[in-house]
């Protein structure tokens, strides 16, 4: 039996379904001579089938009474899917059609660069796996037999996302950006000064943009010559992150001007929103950075926000050459994320070429 694509217009709902119905799936294909507790693997067949009413919690919890049904192996399904939806869901995609070759990649990067390789590769399979069976089982217009294929292969090598450096702008390339930027245009006027101040604060603070549109008016605070933000990052885990106030003090103030005027603004708390007071979406941000790239002549594999954020870590740490500061500053749970940014260190990379020449007498920095 065939589904719409987005089974409801909310995407976090459509997504859910899509994972329980995938699950249901598996847990009727699973070698049923495993099963040890009837009762117990019934009661996760009937609660799996929900519509995608079930929150994530509680599709986890369904996967874990059917584990302890004896079917162990939905747990190698579970733990992907639940990382990906959460991935997704911050991102505050519009549409399940926005999940794309560049998101999948990004999530295996991003998600599994700390795992080992055997659980690298489980995740891919799962991830490939699962949008296989979307494609095979939705529908965008029934009549005219119209479905969606997302045309996601990951065929780089799993050792690629754990060793890969990201993509950043160097600083010839950051200039050409924010001189791009001052030239951006909208074909909505007030849009204009709300995209580039979402632009400057990802650039400027190194934030993730699921936590730059999660950003609630009353979460930014002006301390003299600087801008202080309360920003939730991933685990919902708290962090302050600071600006410098002369990047964004006249975008700011003119934006919560044009906002204010958007019938039933008061309705939202968040900072950034549309003109029908709607949360903006990672998808429309990523065409926005693009757009400046493209104006600016700059080309690269990756063209969104969080190729910003990375190009933040890059110079910070290249000015600072202190790991804890952009451990804190990009909320790493490890300074061990944040230790690839010292690959772009070619000063530092220079000094140790150095270090090992017989002519040379240099045995520390100077």
């Amino acid at each position: 039996m065939n589904y719409p694509l987005d089974f409801s217009d909310d995407f976090p709902r459509a997504l859910r379904f899509w994972i329980e119905r995938f699950l249901y799936y598996k847990l009727t294909s699973l070698a049923s001579y495993k099963v040890k507790d009837n009762d117990l693997f019934l009661q996760a067949l009937q609660n799996i089938q929900s519509g995608g009413k079930n929150n994530i919690e509680k599709i986890v919890e369904i996967c874990r009474t059917a584990r302890l049904s004896g079917l162990l192996g939905i747990t190698t399904y579970m733990v992907p899917l639940k990382r990906f939806y959460d991935y997704c869901t911050k991102l505050r995609l519009a549409s399940m059609e926005d999940i794309s070759e560049d998101l999948a990649r990004e999530f295996m990067s991003i998600t599994t660069s700390h795992l080992k390789l055997a659980s690298q590769k489980n995740y891919r399979t799962v991830l490939l796996n699962f949008l296989k069976f979307i494609e095979e089982n939705n529908y965008i217009d029934k009549e005219a037999g119209k479905f969606h294929l997302f045309r996601i292969k990951l065929e780089s090598s799993l050792k690629k996302y754990h060793d890969a450096l990201p993509d950043h702008l160097d600083d010839t390339e950051i200039r050409r950006f924010l001189e791009s930027l001052e030239n951006y245009q909208n074909k909505i006027a007030k849009n204009i000064t709300r995209d580039k101040l979402l632009v400057k604060i990802i650039i400027y603070s190194g934030a993730r943009i699921s936590e730059v549109l999660g950003l609630k008016i009353n979460d930014i605070f002006e301390e003299g010559e600087y801008f202080r933000f309360n920003i939730i990052g991933k685990g919902n885990k708290n962090r302050i992150v600071y600006m410098q106030a002369v990047h964004i003090r006249d975008l700011l103030h003119r934006w919560l001007g044009l906002r204010a005027n958007i019938p039933n603004s008061k309705k939202s708390k968040l900072l950034f929103i549309t003109g029908s007071t709607k949360s903006l979406n990672a998808t429309y941000a990523y065409r926005v950075v693009q757009s400046i790239l493209i104006n600016a002549g700059i080309r690269k594999l990756k063209n969104g926000p969080h190729m910003l954020r990375h190009s933040f870590a890059t110079l910070l740490y290249k000015k600072s050459k202190d790991l804890i500061l952009v451990q804190e500053t990009l909320g790493h749970s490890s300074v061990e994320t944040s230790r690839i940014y010292t690959h772009f260190d070619r000063d530092n990379l220079k000094y140790g070429a150095d270090l090992i020449n017989p002519k040379s007498n240099r045995s520390k920095k100077g």
